[in-house]
């Protein structure tokens, strides 16, 4: 793990799987660690679950069953090519009766290098359970990066 210090003060963590051939691309954990975190937050607070519990199922689905799709899409005017990585970490759960309808819960991470910081989009998606369209969604949570805006900051006015 690498640990670095941008020119604003931000602490940015990164990972480096293996070496080599074996090597596993891992974005900044600044960016899906809070998404995630966040995400895992929300579960515990709806279903009377454990954090822990689901930070565990995520990252077993991501060392184990993660699906990745090379994709394109469109950022600031261009078409861009990125990979789709998706997991449903809670479909074989042990306690899959206890999570009710997040147990169908899945994430999309969108990452490309053509982007600044290599994440475009974070999303993760609990299905309805009507017999409505596989688009529908009960619940949805989208973070989709835009764009870099600069700050200036004004020193006198702190």
């Amino acid at each position: 793990m690498t640990l670095v210090m941008d020119k604003h003060g931000k602490n940015e963590a990164s990972l480096r799987y293996f070496k080599g051939a074996r090597n596993q691309y891992s974005p900044s954990l600044s960016n899906i660690g809070l998404f995630l975190q966040r995400d895992v937050d929300d579960m515990e607070l709806r279903t009377g679950g454990s954090a822990r519990y689901f930070q565990h199922a995520i990252k077993r689905a991501l060392e184990n069953n993660a699906e990745m799709t090379a994709v394109t899409f469109s950022y600031d005017g261009r078409t861009i090519k990125g990979t789709e990585i998706k997991i449903t970490p809670y479909r074989h759960d042990p306690h899959r009766d206890a999570l009710q309808q997040y147990a169908r819960k899945y994430y999309v991470f969108t990452l490309s290098e053509a982007v600044p910081g290599e994440v475009y989009e974070l999303r993760t998606t609990v299905p309805s359970q009507s017999g409505q369209s596989s688009s529908a969604a009960q619940l949805e949570a989208r973070l989709t990066f835009s764009g870099i805006k600069s700050i200036t900051l004004d020193r006198e006015a702190n």
